[in-house]
C-alpha cells in the first residue's frame, strides 16, 4: 500500500560528529571552538546527546575528545589547557588523572585553596590514594560512634531498600 503515509519513509539519523559540528563556533582570537548549544547552568560545561539511541548524555569537551582524538581510558577526566569551561578544541584538551586534574585547577587558581589531602579535598573531586583512604577512615569513625540502635536502622533501611520494601 504506496498511498498510506509513512510506509515508503527512509528516517536518516545525522552522525553525532555531523550534530556536533553544528553547535560550536571557532573564536579566532584564542583559538577555542565555543559551544553554544546547551550549557549546565550548575558547572559551565557544554552539554552533547552523544547517542540519540541510548540517550548517553556527555559533557561537550567529552564528546570533542571522543569524536577526534579517541576513547577515554577508564579513571581519566578530560581537562583544558585554556581553562575556558565553553571550549571543545580538541587541540585545547588533555587527558588526566583526576589527581592531576584538580591539582591543575589549583595551580590555576580555579579550583579554592585547601589542604591537600583531606575530606575537604574528597568533596572537591579529588580522588587520589590519600584523600579516598581520609574519606574512608572519615565514614568509619563516624559509624563507630553511632549508637548501636541508629546503626541497626540505618542497616535495616539499607537492605530493605535494596529488597524493594522502602515504605
Amino acid at each position: 500500500m504506496a498511498g498510506k503515509k509513512g510506509n515508503n519513509r527512509v528516517h536518516l539519523r545525522k552522525s553525532a560528529y555531523e550534530r556536533f559540528k553544528a553547535k560550536y563556533i571557532p573564536n579566532r582570537a584564542n583559538g577555542c571552538w565555543e559551544w553554544i548549544s546547551g550549557v549546565s547552568a550548575k558547572t559551565g560545561y557544554g552539554n552533547f546527546g552523544f547517542n540519540t539511541i541510548t540517550k548517553e548524555q556527555v559533557g561537550a569537551h567529552v564528546a570533542s575528545y571522543r569524536l577526534f582524538i579517541g576513547e577515554i581510558p577508564k579513571g581519566m577526566f578530560v581537562c583544558h589547557k585554556c581553562d575556558n569551561k565553553k571550549c571543545v578544541n580538541p587541540f585545547h584538551l588533555f587527558l588526566g588523572t583526576p589527581k592531576e586534574n584538580f591539582n591543575d585547577a589549583q595551580n590555576k587558581g580555579l579550583a579554592p585553596q585547601f589542604k591537600h589531602p583531606s575530606r575537604n579535598a574528597y568533596d572537591k573531586g579529588c580522588r587520589c590514594e590519600e584523600c579516598i583512604e581520609i574519606q574512608r577512615v572519615y565514614h568509619r569513625a563516624r559509624w563507630s560512634n553511632l549508637p548501636i540502635e541508629k546503626r541497626r536502622q540505618y542497616k535495616n533501611n539499607w537492605v530493605a531498600k535494596r529488597l524493594g520494601k522502602a515504605s
